[in-house]
Parts: structure tokens; sequence; C-alpha cells
């Protein structure tokens, strides 16, 4: 009898994990069937070229954001000022940038996406490679804000029209876009290095020999050999401007009637949102800026005055060396947002963005002590692994306001980008002021305080939505109403809804 159950018990169990394989080959062969049905799709299909080209535009505008913290001493030698003075490039870079948010979202559903694109990346491309030729202090200023302003409407509409394309199903691609915004960041310290600047260091006995060093608040003409970056700039410009000849290109060929009978087509989709009071909805946007704001905060203090901090406080350190450090930031940072690409199809926004922030702040606790220590392979440990956590707390965060918070509108879209931006006017010179004048301590203050405040809202944000606004007034269900035809089409929009579900 023993005998007989067990064999009855085995052929069960063999059933079951044969009807459960035949499944999984079904839901394959099915999210194939749907793949290919899509890749057939006109519409579709511009969509994802329209996408790359956001993603290249957004790899072109990395490269640089990667030459604002590398070239920033050389801009300071071409400019004759201090570390304090150079701050208030960086401040004007950003100023532009919030300029161009707010121009983004006064414009973007009244100017086509692909010619604002167009024109952002050429004004950038021509602001860059002039931005070196600026001795004159008040132009370098302007050229910079200008440059940012480029730089700010890019970022806003890029990110506005990928939500708007994609809706909830935008993470990965949002995820790529922004890694493509780090590889460029990798990719710029190794082709601005050679064109740095050298500093001279003086021996006792007169003679002197040329190193890659560098010092703050020192005389420009007695301590460092001509700057070469302009060729640098150069470079950056010219892929600007190359990228920006395929959005114009695929502008002309959408202004077809027949692209645009296709796009009118696609209407069978509406998306429901959950409905918040007026003062509430201000109030959760209000939260979310501040947490973007002090992450933006974290960000660029960190990647843009980290090779300043690092020459200033360690002798044994060169300029080259340090720049080497920061290359390491951006490859962590470039690698991360690879990784979560794919990552980011297996888990949900919120467990992103909270893997995010914890490493964030268990790398800048880990900076901090390899500082006090002295330790230089602590420190280059630590600063990969800042990259790791900063590299996807962005476009994480993007989509779970999307899919838990709130609807990202280009309003709120711009919203977030001139809070961000507001914050890297204002710490730029703080934080020149602060490393010029006070103790170059207050870098490790900086971006510890700050990512501090980022842990705190965001776990605020949670429990709000979890504890209160879901019983509330709901969950924010993302609720699709498709024309469907056959049942394989219902079988992929079911599990496209078990893939919203948030912990």
């Amino acid at each position: 009898m023993v005998d007989v159950a067990s064999d009855v018990k085995r052929q069960r169990d063999d059933v079951v994990q044969e009807t459960s394989t035949k499944q999984e080959d079904q839901v394959r062969a099915t999210e194939c069937l749907g793949l290919l049905q899509r890749m057939g799709n006109r519409e579709h299909r511009r969509k994802l070229l329209q996408s790359w080209l956001i993603t290249l535009s957004f790899f072109s505008m990395g490269l640089t954001i990667g030459q604002v913290g590398t070239t920033l001493i050389d801009l300071q030698l071409i400019t004759g000022t201090n570390l304090e003075g150079a701050s208030a490039f960086i401040t004007a870079l950003t100023a532009g940038d919030m300029i161009g948010a707010f121009i983004s979202g006064a414009v973007f559903n009244k100017v086509n996406t692909l010619l604002l694109m167009f024109i952002s990346l050429m004004g950038m491309g021509v602001t860059t490679i002039i931005s070196p030729y600026m001795s004159s202090y008040p132009l370098m200023i302007f050229v910079r804000v200008l440059c940012g302003t480029c730089e700010g409407i890019i970022a806003a509409t890029g990110n506005a029209c990928q939500m708007k394309m994609w809706r909830n199903q935008a993470k990965v691609m949002m995820q790529t876009m922004h890694f493509a915004v780090s590889l460029g960041g990798v990719i710029v310290p190794l082709y601005t290095e050679p064109f740095l600047a050298k500093r001279i260091m003086y021996t006792e006995s007169g003679t002197s020999n040329v190193t890659t060093g560098n010092a703050s608040g020192v005389s420009p003409t007695s301590r460092f050999s001509d700057t070469n970056v302009y060729y640098a700039f150069l470079i950056s410009g010219v892929i600007l401007l190359l990228t920006s000849v395929p959005l114009v290109v695929l502008f002309i060929k959408q202004r077809s009637p027949t692209i645009q009978t296709n796009s009118e087509k696609n209407t069978n989709v509406q998306i429901t949102h959950r409905k918040l009071p007026c003062f509430l909805h201000l109030f959760m946007l209000t939260n979310i800026c501040l947490m973007f704001l002090f992450y933006c905060c974290a960000e660029l203090t960190f990647s843009s005055f980290l090779m300043s901090f690092l020459v200033n406080e360690f002798d044994s350190l060169t300029t080259s060396e340090s720049l080497y450090i920061t290359t390491a930031l951006w490859a962590s940072f470039a690698l991360s947002r690879f990784i979560m690409i794919f990552v980011s199809k297996v888990i949900s926004s919120l467990q992103l963005l909270s893997l995010c922030v914890l490493v964030m702040l268990v790398a800048y606790i880990g900076f901090f002590i390899s500082v006090v220590l002295k330790s230089i392979t602590a420190i280059v440990v630590f600063t990969s692994m800042a990259g790791l956590g900063l590299s996807s707390i962005f476009p994480a965060g993007y989509s779970w306001v999307e899919t838990d918070l709130l609807k990202v509108t280009p309003r709120v879209s711009s919203s977030i980008m001139i809070t961000g931006s507001g914050g890297r006017i204002i710490i730029p010179v703080i934080m020149g002021f602060l490393m010029d004048q006070v103790s170059n301590w207050w870098f490790c203050y900086t971006v510890l305080g700050t990512t501090v405040l980022v842990c705190l809202i965001f776990i605020f944000l949670y429990f709000l939505n979890k504890l209160f606004l879901n019983k509330v007034y709901g969950p924010i269900i993302l609720i699709e109403t498709l024309d469907i035809d056959n049942e394989q089409d219902q079988l992929l929009i079911k599990r496209q809804k078990k893939d919203q579900v948030i912990l």
C-alpha cells in the first residue's frame, strides 16, 4: 500500500510539473509573439527609435557633465580666480539648468520634442566649444549659464518624453537613459586628462619638476604650466553637434502625413490615476522635490568637488591620481546603471530605490571614516561604492513617483528638475566658500548630511503613502483600457499588471 501511495504521489507531482512547464512555455511563446507583433507596428518602432536617440543625447550630455569637476582647476587658471570664484562656474551651469527646466515645462506641449532637443544639443555643443576661450570671468559665467540652459532643456524634456511614451513601463528606458549619462562621465576624463595643466613643484634649491598635482588658493602663474583643455572641450562639443543630427532627421520624417496618421491611431490606451486634494498633491510634490533636491546636492558635491578635495587634503596625491579616483566613481556609476537596466525588470522601483539609498548612505559613512584614517585604498573602494548607490536614485525615483505616488506630468518633471537645479545652484557657492575659507572637511560633512536627509524624506514618503494615502484614497493603480481581440494579448496585459505590484 505504501508503494502504491508513493507511485500515485509521484505521478501526481509529474503531472503538476508537466502542466506548469507547459504553462511557462505558453507564456514564453505568447511574450515572443507579442514582441514580434509590437516590433511589426510602425508606431512602436518610432517610439523605440525616438527613445534611443534621446538616450544618445543623454550620453553626449554626460560628456559635458563629466567635465564639470575634472576641468574646474583649468577653468580657474584660464580666468585667474581661486576655488571660491571657480565654484561660480558650477553655479552658473546649474542656474542655466534650472532656467532650462522652466523653459521645458512651459513649451513641452507646444513645441515638437525632437526639434526642442535638436536646438538644445546644438546650443550646448557651441557653448561647450567656446567655454575655455572665455578668459574674462563675467563672460565665462554667461557662457556657462547658456550651456546649463541647454542641458536643463535636454534633461527635463528627455525625462518627461520617456515617461509620456512608455508610462509605467518606462523604468527600463529610464535606467538605460541615465546609464548613458554615466557612460559619458566615464569616458570624458580619459580624453580630458592629457590636456589638463601640470603643476610645477619648486624645490628649495630653486629647481623645479613638473607633476600633475594641484593646490587651491595659489598663484596659477607660479605653480602651473599652460593648459590645453581647449581640445577636450572641442571633442565634447563636436560629439554634441553630431548627436543632434539624427534628431532633426527624425523630426523631418515625422512630419509626413503617414506617420502622423499612425500616431493618431494609437489612442486605445487610457490610464487612470489616483485623485488627491490639491493641498495634499502639493504637499507630496514638495516632499518629492526636496528628496531630489538633497540628492542633487549630494551627487553634485561629491562628483564636482571630489578631485579638489583629494588634492588639497592629501599631499601625496597628484592631479592624475585624483582624476583616476574620480574616474572610478564614474565607472562604478556607469556599470551600476548598466546592471540596473536588467535588475529593474526583476524588482520594483521601490525596491531598487531603497537599495540605492542604503548603499549611498553606507558608502558616504565609509568614505568619511576612510578620510579620517587617511586610507587611500579605502577611499577608492567607498568612492566606487558611492557610484553604485548614486547611479539609479534619479531614474528609480522617477519610476517610483509614477507608479506609487503621483503622475509624472511635464509640470511635475519640470518641478523636480527646477528644485534639483536650485540645489545645484546653491551648493557650489556654499562649498566653494566653506572649502576655501573654512575647512576642506566641509566636503565630507555636506555629502553625508544631505544623504541622511534624502533617507529621512524617502522613509517619510514611503510610510505616508502606505499608511495614509493608500488607505484613504486607494493605491495609484494604472488602469489600461485596450481593444483586446485575442487571448494572447489578454495574457500579456495580465502579466504587465502583475509587474506593476509595488511592495
